[in-house]
């Protein structure tokens, strides 16, 4: 019942592909890598439109989606066919301001807006994102 909710809750939401495999595969396979000449730079961002309800029962929860953009510094594409990636391989960034590296006036409006508790938050789980990004990233370049 878990996975069932998980895999509802990211219908119609954008994620973004973080897995080094997976991103590796995906440029590999749809010739994307000349979209950047660093293919860790390339973004590839997923838009989920269901989830396969078995793989809610044993294996990793699967996502399917109609279509896929990856921009890079050369370009972007879009991919409009079915595709499935594994739920634990995408990630989203909420792109909180924070205390040390934006405008004071910015961070405060934000923490009013969605809530002290929420803010903190969001910036713990964008910190979250951004180093596994960065582990992900060194993998690309291995």
């Amino acid at each position: 019942m878990k996975r069932h909710k998980q895999g509802s809750a990211m219908k119609g939401k954008t994620y973004l592909l973080i897995d080094a495999e997976a991103r590796d595969k995906f440029l590999r396979e749809g010739g994307l890598f000349k979209l950047s000449p660093s293919p860790w730079e390339i973004e590839i961002e997923v838009t989920v439109n269901g989830y396969n309800r078995s793989s809610c029962e044993r294996g990793p929860l699967l996502v399917e989606t109609s279509s896929v953009w990856a921009v890079g510094s050369n370009g972007t594409k879009t991919l409009e066919d079915r595709r499935t990636f594994r739920a634990q391989d995408l990630g989203q960034r909420h792109g909180a301001p924070t205390k040390n590296d934006d405008e004071e006036e910015e961070y405060k409006l934000y923490s009013e807006e969605h809530g002290t508790k929420t803010h903190e938050l969001q910036c713990m789980e964008d910190a979250l994102y951004d180093a596994r990004r960065e582990k992900e990233d060194l993998k690309l370049l291995e």
